[in-house]
Parts: C-alpha cells; sequence; structure tokens
C-alpha cells in the first residue's frame, strides 16, 4: 500500500534551534510523528496516538534509562510550540503552511494543469449555459403556440370577446395575429428577452383582453351624431332612435270628421228602421 509523502526540511532538522537540544531518541519522536501526520486522513493532525506508542515506534528501548529520558516528550514539543494537543488529538504547528510552500516544478506544473483544465471546463460550462438560454429565449412560448393552435383556452377567450363587442371571432383573431403578437415578441437588436419576457408579469389573456378593449376604444373610422368616434361596421347605440313627430290635426278637419261620422251613422239608422 502506497502511502502519501510529505515535504521534509533536511536544514530545519540540522540547524533549528528546537532540535538542537534534543537527544536522538527525542528526534526519533519527531520524525515519527511527522510521519504519523502524513499518513493521517486529515493530514497535519493525529488522533489516537498515545506517548508509549509513539516511543515504541520510534525505537526507543523499553524499562530502560533512555524510555525514563524520553518520557514526557510530547510536552516538550508543545512547550516548544511544536505541536498542540488537545482532547487527546495531536496538531504539528505550521503543517498546512510548510507543505504547501516550496513546492517542486512537477507540483507547480501540475496546478497549472489543473487550474488550465478547470478554466476549459469553465469556459464550456459558460458557453453552454449561454447557448441554452439562447435556444430558450429562440423557442416559441406556451401562449404563442396557444393562440397560433387554436387552443381550447384561446377560442373561449375569443368567444368570450365576440360577445362583448360587435368583432367577429376572426376579426378578433387577425388583430392578436398580426398586431398583438408582433408587439409582445419583439426583440432589440442584441437582447436576449423579448417585450414580454421584461414584464414582472404577463397572462396572455388578460393582455388580449386589454388590447381588443383598448382598439375598440382608440379605432377612429366614423363619427356618429353624437360626435363619438366608432370602428367601421359597428352599431351606434349612443342615442335611441326618434320616432317622427305627430301630425296636429286643424279644426276645419276635425269638424270634417265630426260631420262625416254623424252622417254615416244617421244613414245606417236609416237602413235599419227600413
Amino acid at each position: 500500500m502506497a502511502y502519501p509523502w510529505f515535504k521534509f526540511f533536511g536544514g530545519d532538522y540540522l540547524h533549528d534551534e528546537k532540535l538542537l537540544g534534543m537527544d536522538g531518541h527525542v528526534r526519533s519522536c519527531w520524525l515519527t510523528l511527522l510521519c504519523y501526520a502524513a499518513t493521517s486522513e486529515n493530514q497535519g493532525t493525529v488522533r489516537y496516538l498515545t506517548e508509549d506508542h509513539l516511543m515504541i515506534q520510534a525505537g526507543v528501548p523499553m524499562g530502560g534509562e533512555e524510555w525514563a529520558r524520553t518520557k514526557g516528550v510530547l510536552a516538550r514539543f508543545v512547550e516548544r510550540d511544536m505541536i498542540t494537543v488537545e482532547d487527546g488529538v495531536i496538531k504539528i504547528s505550521n503543517w498546512d503552511k510548510r507543505q504547501a510552500s516550496h513546492s517542486t516544478s512537477a507540483e507547480r506544473m501540475s496546478r497549472l494543469r489543473h487550474k488550465r483544465d478547470t478554466n476549459v471546463t469553465l469556459e464550456e460550462e459558460v458557453e453552454e449555459e449561454v447557448d441554452k438560454e439562447k435556444k430558450n429565449a429562440d423557442a416559441p412560448p406556451n401562449w404563442e403556440k396557444k393562440i397560433r393552435n387554436k387552443d381550447p383556452e384561446y377560442q373561449a377567450l375569443v368567444q368570450d370577446l365576440r360577445s362583448c363587442d360587435f368583432l367577429t371571432a376572426k376579426a378578433i383573431h387577425d388583430i392578436v395575429l398580426n398586431k398583438f403578437l408582433p408587439h409582445w415578441l419583439e426583440r432589440s437588436e442584441g437582447a436576449r428577452q423579448a417585450r414580454w419576457q421584461k414584464e414582472k408579469a404577463f397572462d396572455y389573456r388578460k393582455r388580449i383582453r386589454t388590447w381588443i378593449e383598448n382598439d375598440h376604444k382608440y379605432a377612429k373610422d366614423f363619427k356618429c351624431r353624437e360626435g363619438l368616434w366608432h370602428r367601421k361596421g359597428e352599431t351606434c347605440h349612443c342615442t335611441k332612435e326618434e320616432l317622427p313627430p305627430r301630425r296636429e290635426i286643424s279644426p276645419e278637419a276635425k269638424a270634417l270628421g265630426l260631420a262625416k261620422r254623424v252622417t254615416h251613422s244617421g244613414h245606417e239608422d236609416r237602413q235599419t228602421g227600413e
């Protein structure tokens, strides 16, 4: 089984004041502790290692004078700020800093390749995301498909508008196709979003209803007698149709009509008497 290697600075080992005053067994314990830290799952940290086990692994003879002199080796390392011990966990001081510095050319090239590959991967992901957004932007929205395919939901809206206006279903559909759709699907040059996508909320049914109402409101095809504008083909209901004025009967005509009625009545009486 291959274990990871770690950087060992020979100059520090030979000339560091912290190590110069230690005998060979203590130095052996230090090297052994570094090896444990390098092979640990969390490098630089050693768990579940007792001082006796460290001394045995470092080759200190048990029960002899060397054992007695080496006893307390972890406390010496703590005094010299070489390690910290907390809850039985030994942590080598400045491990990450020392292992990260003075990298070899192979390590530098490895980091460079990784960075380059990462950048390429990020660029590819960005390009894919942009292409995806562009494809989604170019795809027709669902509400446009409903209009063009005359979905039942859209047809129900047209029939409802037809009942409130003089327009036919075909006329309403033509207005939606030729005016409503081009307006809301318009996209300025270089823009990723169409006009409808810039709205916070877009309910195509409400928008069509408002469009037809405004088209009716602002149409100016002809003026009625009240001076109001209407669209071509619309019946004006602004004023009620007036009845023709009643013709007055002159006194002479009234007298003549009464005489005729009297004469006609007497003639009928004579006929009855015979």
